[in-house]
């Protein structure tokens, strides 16, 4: 169904968006009970990252989300099916029409020649297409430099809105998994400045006392100050200099003496990559990441620790 996903997505993405001043709409003309034909949660990883990509590359002006169906059909009979065009839709920097191919391969940004982190990766678009490939959407760009690009997206409807049950990343924790509690202290390391904003505001609107940086040296001034043991690390995989997320979760447990509960956040899809996670036992997120799924994810790390620990 396309209105717990479309509530979702605006409410994951709106910390950065309200950041930044920008105004985020998500637009379903027609009943909200609306389903496709499709993964359910390959399509919501795609959506997230055309819209965090919208908002990364948008300064001013906002960010759409829209739901219609094209030949201006009505939703409102969509229990014989059709076809439904979700937008992705935004009034950032535009991209050339010469250089749009170039976007969706891997590590490629165009408007990141510095290849600064904060900016992310570059690897959105290039599993966005991937996604879609697997899936059978059809995805087309349009876009104007200086003006802004939409990305559409063509789905099957399904004939009517199924009623299916809710998978546990979707509903919230499953009975006995432990959570987070007002006053736990949270380390946040990423050297995506985006990231750091939205997990940050995300854990305090929890109650959690949040220390961020961008790598374990800029942390260790805020460390200092630590009376307590932190209850949890979210830390990225792919750090900037020597050091990768798995390297800085080992310092910091040997550094306080403790099994501290750590999750490893990527946008990398690298084989090599994963198979160390794999190996490591550790919880791996895969960015953009929802709130449900972060809930999850910080339920198990805390119940893989030993009452003991």
């Amino acid at each position: 169904a396309l209105a717990p996903l479309r509530a979702r997505i605006a409410a994951d993405e709106g910390a950065i968006a309200s950041a930044k001043g920008l105004a985020r709409r998500c637009v379903v003309r027609g009943p909200t009970d609306l389903a496709v034909h499709t993964d359910a949660q390959l399509l919501e990883r795609v959506l997230r990252n055309l819209v965090s990509n919208a908002v990364r590359y948008t300064a001013t002006g906002g960010v759409l989300l829209q739901a219609d169906m094209p030949g201006g059909n009505s939703l409102g009979d969509h229990s014989r099916g059709g076809t439904l065009r979700l937008r992705v839709a935004d009034s950032g920097i535009g991209i050339p029409q010469a250089r749009r191919a170039e976007v969706f391969q891997e590590f490629v940004q165009l408007h990141n020649p510095e290849r600064d982190r904060d900016q992310g990766l570059g690897l959105g678009l290039a599993i966005v297409q991937r996604l879609c490939a697997l899936l059978a959407i059809a995805l087309r760009l349009r876009s104007r430099p200086g003006r802004g690009t939409v990305f559409t997206l063509n789905l099957q409807l399904a004939r009517s809105a199924p009623v299916q049950p809710l998978s546990a990343e979707l509903t919230g924790l499953p009975a006995g998994l432990p959570a987070l509690a007002p006053g736990d202290v949270v380390l946040v390391i990423d050297d995506a400045a985006d990231i750091r904003l939205a997990m940050g505001a995300l854990l305090r609107g929890w109650g959690c006392q949040v220390l961020t940086a961008a790598s374990l040296d800029a942390l260790q001034p805020q460390l200092m100050a630590l009376t307590v043991v932190p209850r949890l690390l979210l830390c990225d995989l792919r750090l900037q200099g020597p050091d990768d997320g798995l390297a800085v979760i080992e310092q910091l447990r040997s550094d306080f003496n403790d099994a501290l509960p750590a999750i490893l956040v990527t946008g990398d899809t690298a084989p090599d990559r994963l198979r160390d996670v794999a190996a490591s036992g550790l919880g791996l997120l895969h960015k953009p990441v929802s709130e449900a799924a972060l809930r999850l994810a910080i339920g198990r790390a805390l119940a893989a620790r030993a009452p003991g620990d």
